[in-house]
């Protein structure tokens, strides 16, 4: 038998349901869920210097952990028998291989860069041979199979923030670890991992959606940086790009609908 009790929580749903929406009803607990399907990844550490290959190594890990193992994982660096030689043919065959496997709106392709940056560029850097640019519009040509799937763009490297103007894309969410250009202090990280990494990484054991996450990687890294004497201070000044299409992969909430009953 129902009691006048039982009965609210029934019609609140039922009206909800006959205007689009979902009732939030004292009592009764919602299950935050992903806003993703299944995940796949490219990681990439395209300078020869161990921190980068370590950044790669830790952020695949860390995301496997927290959000679980991805479908396909592709990671590539310069110096480590854990990940790919890269070369022109394998990393293109990578971004192919993940844009054909991923499906429908609900699939999230992560690509992870970690390197040394430059105004529009990132520096590329295999063992033993000089570092050469490698231009903002080559990476979004580089990028350009991925275009019709919804995407997380991590970059980590000095500069970064250059980047998001060529790489902007209605199916991207952007984070870049270096908004400012570069012009706080010391480029290179001097430790295992990049301050942004480490930051990033500790901060998805504590926080839910990726908004979550990165604010409060960037909220702790900023407090870090700020600690440090000019001189020596690393860059530590994130920024994030969202597309149109990606603000439920970002916060996790759907979009709401507008409804006009006189249509």
């Amino acid at each position: 038998m129902m009691t006048r009790l039982t009965r609210i929580p029934l019609l609140l749903t039922l009206f909800a349901a006959l205007i689009g929406c979902t009732p939030t009803i004292i009592g009764l607990e919602s299950k935050t869920e992903r806003p993703w399907r299944n995940t796949y990844f490219y990681s990439h550490a395209l300078s020869a210097i161990p921190v980068f290959n370590n950044d790669v190594e830790t952020f695949t890990s860390y995301w496997g952990t927290r959000y679980g193992v991805p479908k396909k994982s592709y990671r590539f660096g310069e110096n480590s028998g854990r990940l790919i030689r890269p070369d022109s043919d394998n990393t293109t065959d990578a971004i192919k291989d993940l844009a054909k496997r991923a499906k429908g709106k609900k699939d999230l392709i992560i690509v992870m860069l970690a390197s040394e940056g430059a105004q529009d560029a990132l520096m590329i850097q295999p063992v033993r041979s000089s570092a050469t640019r490698y231009s903002a519009r080559r990476l979004k040509r580089f990028l350009s199979p991925l275009n019709k799937h919804p995407q997380l763009i991590v970059i980590q490297a000095c500069h970064s923030g250059t980047l998001i103007d060529n790489l902007a894309h209605k199916n991207r969410i952007i984070i870049v670890s270096d908004a400012v250009g570069g012009k706080q202090g010391p480029c290179l990280p001097t430790g295992s991992l990049s301050p942004f990494t480490e930051y990033f990484v500790d901060s998805m054991q504590g926080a839910g959606q990726l908004k979550e996450v990165y604010e409060r990687a960037r909220v702790n890294l900023t407090q870090h940086s700020s600690s440090i004497p000019y001189p020596l201070r690393i860059h530590a000044s994130p920024d994030v790009y969202v597309g149109e299409n990606m603000t439920e992969f970002w916060t996790g909430e759907k979009p709401k609908k507008s409804w006009a009953f006189w249509k």
